[in-house]
């Protein structure tokens, strides 16, 4: 695979990075599925709530997805 590359302002600073396509989409797909700490808190607040609607995991995650 190949390696990252880095692009640098005039003193010598990182300021972008070039990120192999097979990188990326594979750090993509790693990142799809992860949810945000603060995220978590408001899911755990909202589960019963969740429970009560008597709809599946499934069905939850793609309202979610049709959400955002």
């Amino acid at each position: 695979m190949k390696a990252i590359q880095y692009l640098t302002d005039q003193n010598g600073n990182k300021t972008a990075a070039v990120v192999p396509i097979e990188e990326w989409n594979i750090m993509q797909r790693e990142m799809e599925y992860r949810i945000p700490d603060w995220h978590k808190d408001i899911l755990e607040a909202r589960e019963p709530e969740l429970h009560q609607t008597g709809k599946s995991w499934e069905e939850v995650k793609a309202k979610l997805r049709r959400k955002s």
